[in-house]
């Protein structure tokens, strides 16, 4: 394939990957605009859906992260190294998001964002301890040690956020709701953004293996 080829055909994948993220994240814009109030936090429950949602994405994509390098592991096969990676990393840009929208989520329902509290430290040392991983993976040119490396990252997460006390962060405000409409809407805003990962995932791989 010529350079010039290559350059029309990427610029025609990221105009596909644009039209897909912006028809999703229209698509959940409306969703939000309509979705229903909660009887204690009223209409504030809107950050909150968003703020869980993205950091559901990012859990999700660093246990597929995880289950890819575990894969990486046992198996040693290279193959399994660039969707680890690719996954590993979108896995702490959509966490990362859902600890920004925290930020706005916790000012309308505490009244402010309070560093010390367990749960937000722990979402802390996950995003810490992932950005080492990345970092390290990056260094390494072993695929078994980078394999292990996001393994430890998951098992990090699973570690660090179940043991962090629940102090403010009630266990499963939206999941307990006495309404449906509630958990319908979060877990339509969760299907939403994790269709958007596997979009950018999807994009990032064909860059990858068509360079």
């Amino acid at each position: 394939m010529s350079f010039l080829a290559a350059l029309t055909s990427s610029v025609r994948s990221a105009r596909r990957l644009a039209v897909a993220l912006a028809g999703l994240a229209l698509l959940g814009a409306l969703i939000i605009i309509v979705s229903p109030a909660e009887k204690t936090l009223g209409d504030t429950i809107r950050w909150v859906y968003v703020h869980v949602a993205l950091t559901w994405t990012g859990m999700t994509a660093l246990a597929v992260a995880g289950a890819l390098g575990l894969a990486l592991l046992v198996t040693g096969r290279p193959g399994w190294r660039g969707w680890m990676t690719t996954v590993g990393v979108l896995g702490l840009i959509f966490f990362t998001l859902g600890m920004v929208t925290s930020v706005f989520a916790a000012r309308a329902t505490w009244g402010g964002l309070f560093w010390d509290e367990p749960r937000t430290r722990a979402n802390l040392q996950v995003l810490a301890a992932g950005v080492i991983v990345v970092v390290s993976a990056s260094w390494l040119d072993r695929p078994r040690w980078q394999g292990l490396l996001f393994v430890l990252l998951f098992a990090w997460m699973i570690a660090s956020l179940a043991a962090a006390p629940l102090v403010l962060h009630p266990r499963s405000p939206i999941l307990s709701a006495s309404s449906l409409a509630i958990p319908a809407t979060f877990f339509s805003l969760y299907l939403l953004s994790s269709l958007m990962a596997a979009a950018i995932a999807a994009h990032w791989q064909g860059r990858r293996a068509a360079s």
